[in-house]
């Protein structure tokens, strides 16, 4: 079984727009404090202090629902696939607690996201 990691997010009042929906970029940038934490807990020094390096080679999001500022919200991340040069994640934010009338689930699942991520020289010609 994979390892998931859990993140934890603070929406800033610059994340919401006119409509108190969480602005898409800013939901990409959820992603990418998930991508971080999961680098802190599983890669650890081998990615943070040594001389390797990460690159964010491609990515692909869906967007399931609107998160908006009331929303109490995490990311999950987990590796969907290891290959030869790369490794895929795969993350999802979820809301916590639905304080919305008519939902009674304690959780649901807002949208996700595939990073594929490469040493950076690798390929690259380096």
């Amino acid at each position: 079984m994979a390892r998931i990691i859990k993140t934890l997010i603070q929406k800033r009042v610059s994340d919401i727009d006119m409509f108190q929906h969480v602005n898409n970029v800013s939901q990409q940038m959820y992603f990418d404090l998930g991508k971080a934490d999961f680098y802190r807990q599983v890669l650890q020094d081998d990615v943070l202090s040594g001389t390797s390096r990460i690159i964010t080679a491609a990515t692909a999001n869906s967007f399931k629902e609107q998160i908006r500022m009331e929303d109490d919200i995490y990311v999950t991340t987990t590796v969907a696939k290891v290959g030869n040069k790369s490794i895929t994640l795969f993350q999802q934010d979820h809301r916590a607690q639905c304080r919305r009338k008519g939902n009674g689930k304690d959780r649901k699942h807002l949208g996700h996201g595939r990073f594929r991520l490469r040493p950076s020289g690798v390929g690259d010609g380096a």
